[in-house]
């Protein structure tokens, strides 16, 4: 197996979810790869890739699969809010939803597969199977009918780290945003409706949907 395997959604639309899954189906099937944020793609020396990224500019080359996420814009930028990256007020909101919009466009024309939020969240075993069969078709990986619902155990058993996490292991030096491995920022998961911060939000992009 060999290529690039590009998961390219909308930031906070399912897309780490999506990383993920493909990340642990390529590990149950014993496939040799590189996965990771697109920023450490220079590092990557594996002939078969995963690369994660947002930003079309980012990512300048081909893929051999594309694989991106739906959910809704709203949903999208409440979820922003609620991990302190976006400001709740009507003017960052809306440019917000510009570029979310320039963004969500720009991989779907180029998608092989989109998947659901709702979907991963309901069935994630049946997104699961949905990649695993691209796979098969695009990459030649080797079907199994059981993996999904092992991938799907794995998955609900992956945590947000507590913290943010620091290169040499400790909390002062060097923070980074993010696990290495995983992708996941603290609180990345939550229970609670995420679009709940601001109800506004629907509102302030309403005429610009």
């Amino acid at each position: 197996m060999r290529g690039i395997i590009l998961i390219a959604g909308m930031p906070r639309s399912g897309s780490t979810w999506q990383f993920n899954a493909t990340r642990l189906l390529l590990e149950d099937a014993g496939a040799r790869h590189w996965a990771g944020w697109v920023d450490d793609f220079p590092e990557a020396r594996s002939p078969l890739k995963l690369v994660k990224a947002h930003n079309p500019k980012d990512f300048d080359r081909g893929a051999r699969v594309v694989l991106t996420t739906w959910r809704p814009f709203a949903d999208c930028l409440g979820s922003l809010v609620r991990m302190g990256w976006l400001e709740p007020n009507e003017e960052r909101i809306r440019r917000a939803y510009h570029r979310q919009r320039e963004v969500y466009h720009h991989w779907a024309a180029r998608s092989d597969l989109e998947t659901q939020f709702d979907l991963l969240r309901s069935e994630p075993a049946a997104a699961i199977t949905d990649i695993q069969d691209l796979l098969v078709e695009s990459i030649g990986y080797p079907h199994d009918t059981d993996r999904p619902a092992r991938i799907a155990t794995l998955l609900d058993q992956i945590e947000s780290p507590s913290e943010p996490i620091a290169d040499d292991g400790t909390r002062e030096t060097r923070v980074r945003s993010h696990d290495v491995t995983t992708l996941m920022h603290p609180g990345h998961v939550s229970s609670a409706p995420e679009n709940s911060t601001n109800p506004d939000i629907e509102r302030w992009i309403a005429d610009l949907i």
